[in-house]
């Protein structure tokens, strides 16, 4: 069973992050407020250009919702990879979890949402959390992500 290992480094705030990103981020929080269900999208990049797609959770209304976000594949195609023809590339992800769900990444979370992801981005709405998880190197024993916290001033009022 593979291991999945967590290198926790500072806050970055908005300089850090740049404008462009900034604005996505405020756009991801602002849309998706995940009280009671997970709810998320992606974010694509074009040089110093990132733009938020929300997409639909597939288990919307379901009891699975509370516990998982899976995109909506038709919705999915139609906004992320449909940016591709303008020059954009998958950045990574972002969903929530629901009220009194810290913005750490669960089993599902690493094995499933987080693949193929090289940034993922949780936010814990009622918690107040934002993290970003950072893809760094694999072997054959362990995943390493770097963690960092997201400073929300300017992101959410």
């Amino acid at each position: 069973m593979m291991k999945y290992a967590l290198k926790v480094e500072g806050p970055l705030t908005a300089a850090d992050l740049g404008d462009s990103l900034h604005a996505a981020l405020k756009l991801a929080v602002s849309t998706c407020l995940g009280a009671d269900e997970e709810e998320g999208g992606f974010i694509v990049r074009k040089d110093d250009e990132y733009q938020f797609h929300r997409i639909t959770n597939s288990h919307t209304g379901t009891p699975t919702a509370v516990g998982l976000y899976e995109p909506e594949r038709q919705e999915y195609g139609d906004k992320v990879i449909g940016s591709y023809s303008q020059g954009f590339k998958n950045y990574g992800s972002f969903h929530t979890h629901p009220t009194n769900f810290p913005a750490r990444p669960s089993f599902t979370d690493l094995t499933r949402l987080f693949n193929g992801q090289p940034v993922n981005f949780i936010w814990s709405p009622s918690l107040r959390e934002l993290k970003k998880y950072t893809f760094l190197s694999a072997n054959d024993d362990y995943t390493i992500w770097r963690v960092n916290e997201i400073d929300l001033t300017g992101l959410v009022e």
